[in-house]
């Protein structure tokens, strides 16, 4: 949701000798969507833990979020953004020099570490703000999609005779 919703990428690789860095970093802006569990109704009896927005009480007197007492009664929707920036994809790699690598008859190895999904900077409540999750059905059972993208970490190596 949102009428004005910009994408951006940004991919390169550096090279220095025989090592290179590669990276993919994404954003999201002008972003927003519902987001249920603002909702003081849908607080109580849910199956998520409790997310602690800052709701509005006598001493703590918001204007960006409501009582737990608040019933809704214009049964409106909760938007929050959904805007981020995301180190998608990080490598560093090392190519053996040809000259050790005629020693053993390896025409190329490359020796890598890499990582997805490093660093989110958002201010989306949810797990993920790319994914979004459905966080409409939180007071039963929900979706499967409200859980986070998975950091994950590669160590490898590219060979070939």
């Amino acid at each position: 949701m949102g009428s004005d919703l910009f994408g951006l990428g940004l991919r390169n690789d550096f090279k220095l000798g025989d090592f290179t860095v590669s990276f993919f970093v994404n954003t999201m802006l002008g972003w927003i969507s519902p987001f249920e569990p603002l909702n003081p109704i849908a607080a109580n009896g849910r199956a998520i833990n409790q997310i602690d927005v800052g709701w509005w009480t006598p001493e703590n007197k918001l204007n960006n979020r409501a009582s737990l007492t608040y019933t809704n009664p214009l049964r409106h929707n909760w938007y929050i953004s959904r805007n981020f920036f995301r180190i998608q994809d990080f490598t560093f790699s090392y190519k053996i020099p040809d000259r050790v690598l005629e020693k053993v008859k390896i025409n190329n190895m490359n020796l890598f570490v890499g990582g997805k999904n490093l660093l989110t900077i958002t201010g989306w409540l949810g797990s993920d703000p790319e994914s979004g999750g459905d966080y409409s059905q939180v007071g039963s059972h929900g979706s499967g999609d409200i859980f986070p993208m998975p950091r994950t970490f590669t160590l490898g190596t590219n060979i070939s005779f």
